[in-house]
């Protein structure tokens, strides 16, 4: 177990806030985030001596459901198979061919040691996953720079957290409510199924329409009782294929980064990608950030390049140039 360090009210000394526990951290970087000495020190990844060993590549990819690896420890049955099994998800017939479904927004993905671990889509790649194991979900895949060469998941829900609250100011979060489809058992997941027993969104069960649109795609899911059984395969196979970092590193869903600033419906997109862009840039002072990093900047427009000094060739390479620019 980690021991839980003590840093005084309003004390802002990064270097010491970075290395808390995960779930400490967050708390404190809440607690802090409006502060615009913080705010200055993490935004200080390009002032810190090295411009480049923060920013990390990103790709877009349709990811198999089945390859990805959870790293909160709580995804609620709710959250992930309400919206397919009443029937409210367009996406229904896609996911279940198969295909690569973009839910709101992309998934956010961090690939480590060949292993793309999930820092923001839980919901949405389990709500995938539960209803076919061959699914595949959008997502966009980020690669730290080699020279961070401590990057781990630690340390980019980290990153990611500090870029959220560079954006927003503030760290928003969000919680899982009943049971974990991460440990349930397949007694308790048909009751859900049929009845919506364990549902605290008011989920009635599975209705005849929705069967419907299950057979229309697969003829052998005719029925109920076909669809729990195979709803339970695909449940079974992700807490098989989820390896056990969730379980390492035991984060609450309260503590992971939403990467969407807090946005409803299709702003999700945007939202996320203004995180993914930050990220990207190398900005993020997350790799022993401290408050020397802080550097003041000069207004380059103030003060010209030694190769823009006024000298007499420069005014007449200058009046050719506009002279041939004229006669065009």
């Amino acid at each position: 177990m980690e021991k839980i360090k003590k840093i005084k009210q309003g004390e802002l000394n990064m270097d010491q806030i970075i290395q808390l526990p995960y779930s400490q951290f967050v708390s404190k970087l809440k607690e802090l985030a409006k502060d615009s000495k913080l705010q200055a020190v993490i935004n200080a990844g390009k002032t810190d001596g090295l411009t480049e060993d923060e920013a990390f590549t990103f790709e877009e990819v349709a990811f198999d459901v089945k390859n990805l690896k959870p790293l909160q420890n709580e995804i609620d049955m709710d959250g992930s198979l309400m919206f397919p099994l009443s029937g409210e998800s367009k996406n229904l017939e896609s996911i279940l061919k198969g295909e690569a479904v973009t839910i709101l927004g992309p998934v956010v993905i961090f690939q480590s040691g060949g292993v793309d671990y999930i820092i923001d889509g839980h919901h949405r790649w389990s709500g995938v996953y539960g209803i076919n194991k061959e699914g595949k979900v959008n997502g966009i895949r980020l690669t730290a720079n080699k020279k961070a060469n401590k990057a781990n998941p630690t340390r980019v829900l980290k990153a990611a957290q500090l870029a959220i609250a560079s954006l927003k100011k503030e760290v928003p979060t969000s919680s899982a409510k009943g049971v974990n489809l991460l440990t349930i058992n397949q007694d308790a997941l048909n009751k859900y199924i049929k009845t919506g027993e364990g549902s605290l969104e008011g989920f009635k069960g599975i209705q005849p329409e929705t069967v419907k649109r299950f057979s229309d795609v697969k003829t052998e899911l005719k029925d109920a009782d076909a669809i729990c059984n195979f709803v339970w395969g695909n449940v079974k196979s992700m807490q098989e294929t989820s390896g056990d970092m969730w379980k390492k590193l035991n984060i609450k869903r309260d503590f992971m980064p939403q990467t969407d600033l807090g946005a409803k419906g299709p702003a999700k997109d945007a939202e996320t990608r203004k995180t993914i862009n930050k990220l990207a840039t190398g900005e993020i002072n997350f790799l022993q950030p401290k408050s020397s990093d802080v550097k003041e900047k000069t207004n380059k427009s103030d003060v010209p390049e030694k190769s823009e000094v006024a000298t007499e060739s420069h005014i007449i390479k200058t009046y050719e140039k506009f002279m041939q620019n004229w006669k065009k």
